[in-house]
């Protein structure tokens, strides 16, 4: 998709492919995921606020009758086209790996997962400027904004019932 007058260009791609499947065995499939966005303040020639840098993701999932399990990669680039006059900042990419599961029944459904399984450090590219650590706040020398940290390892489980 190509946005011209606006100035900004957005793709995604996106695809997914039966690796095999068995009766035995279950499925297993393959995907991935690519997007990336550029936009550009046509009066200044400024990167604009707020644009995800180029990432993907693969994934392996895994299908056995009512049991439904996915390992996915996560990738982002660097974040290095940015806003000056937002005080934007720059990030560097990452990836993290993260594990799903789920169970169904007729009209239940129990999803759990380890997002961020390896439990790396990260900025997120979209997640401002974190203050409250300034010179202004402390003598411990932190210039003005840091990157908002992305979240460690996350343990969830949920339960969804249909009627």
């Amino acid at each position: 998709v190509r946005c011209f007058e606006a100035g900004v260009e957005v793709h995604d791609v996106q695809s997914s492919i039966r690796l095999g499947e068995t009766e035995r065995l279950g499925s297993f499939d393959i995907g991935a995921r690519l997007e990336w966005q550029r936009g550009e303040n046509r009066d200044t020639n400024e990167s604009l606020y707020q644009q995800m840098p180029p990432n993907a993701a693969l994934d392996l999932t895994h299908v056995l009758g009512a049991w439904r399990g996915t390992l996915e990669w996560e990738l982002v680039d660097a974040k290095t086209r940015v806003s000056d006059v937002r005080n934007e900042i720059e990030t560097a990419g990452y990836g993290l790996l993260h594990l799903r599961a789920a169970y169904s029944w007729t009209s239940v459904r129990i999803d759990a997962g380890v997002d961020n399984l390896l439990d790396r450090a990260y900025d997120l590219p979209l997640g401002g400027a974190y203050v409250a650590q300034g010179m202004t706040m402390s003598l411990n020398g932190i210039p003005w904004g840091i990157a908002v940290p992305g979240a460690g390892r996350t343990v969830y489980a949920g339960l969804r019932v249909m009627w």
